[in-house]
């Protein structure tokens, strides 16, 4: 099959030379300000796997051990643990980034039927959920300046996804997302960017929610991940993200998310784990 997205091809956005066996990521794929964003970690997890198994990835699964490297080569190695799986480590000179597997399998969900069905209902928002949407004012938290660069939800990211999810009910985050030509891959949403998407996006509530102090960050530590299909990469009425902060434990905070049609047709599904730090930690202090 042919897998030919942005990270994966010659370019200013290229991070994966199969040939070498390198990863580097730019300075645009940040998170915190000197360290690589943790979804486009999981993202490169599938794009290895895609490129390794020779079909399209429907599970995935990421670890992330230790700040990743932004802008400084890496080494990744593979096996193919099962005729459908292949587990993926990446590091350096000071050993494992961050570790994950791949799998063309969908036999086991990533989350139950009816958390995908509260995602879904929400994917099209009643006059009231868009008024709050609409009405939102976003307050400052202690990481809002650290994390105004990051790929992802960074409102400065000039070459990032610009993702910012606002409240429509108590528990329920939203956006809509026009992601552009630019993650175009055969005609659908490029798999790194559909992974990335459902990173912070995932965590910007947990202030607002009242999941974190002001003295208290969060980082991904891990994400679990389900691809129904590519999204296309572009479509009427846009592509939905639909965020739920589940609970915390202690230093650990567990987040369900989705990226979906206008009407609630689920693409991507994703669980994250988030690990609670001081915000001096989150900017890599």
């Amino acid at each position: 099959m042919t897998h030919s997205c942005l990270t994966c091809r010659p370019g200013p956005d290229s991070a994966i030379d199969y040939k070498t066996q390198i990863i580097q990521l730019p300075q645009r794929f940040r998170g915190p300000p000197a360290s690589g964003n943790g979804g486009i970690a999981t993202g490169l997890i599938a794009c290895l796997g895609e490129k390794i198994l020779g079909k399209p990835i429907r599970r995935i699964s990421s670890r992330l051990l230790r700040p990743i490297p932004l802008a400084s080569p890496m080494t990744f190695t593979s096996q193919i643990t099962e005729p459908d799986t292949a587990s993926i480590n990446i590091g350096d000179s000071d050993g494992l980034a961050f570790t994950g597997w791949a799998s063309t399998d969908t036999s086991t969900a990533v989350m139950p039927n009816e958390t995908i069905a509260l995602l879904a209902s929400n994917a099209a928002l009643t006059k009231e959920k868009l008024d709050r949407f609409e009405n939102h004012v976003e307050q400052l938290n202690p990481s809002s300046s650290d994390f105004a660069g990051c790929f992802v939800c960074g409102p400065e990211a000039e070459f990032g996804l610009r993702l910012r999810p606002r409240p429509v009910t108590d528990e329920i985050s939203w956006l809509s997302w026009d992601p552009g030509e630019r993650w175009t891959d055969d005609n659908r949403l490029a798999l790194l960017p559909a992974i990335a998407s459902l990173d912070c996006t995932a965590a910007i509530g947990f202030h607002r929610e009242g999941h974190l102090t002001q003295e208290e960050s969060a980082l991904l530590g891990s994400f679990d991940a389900t691809i129904l299909e590519k999204p296309p990469a572009r479509t009427a009425g846009n592509l939905r993200l639909v965020a739920r902060t589940r609970s915390r434990d202690r230093r650990k905070i567990f987040t369900d998310i989705g990226l979906f049609s206008p009407t609630g047709h689920p693409y991507v599904l994703g669980l994250a784990t988030w690990i609670v730090v001081t915000p001096e930690k989150a900017r890599g202090k």
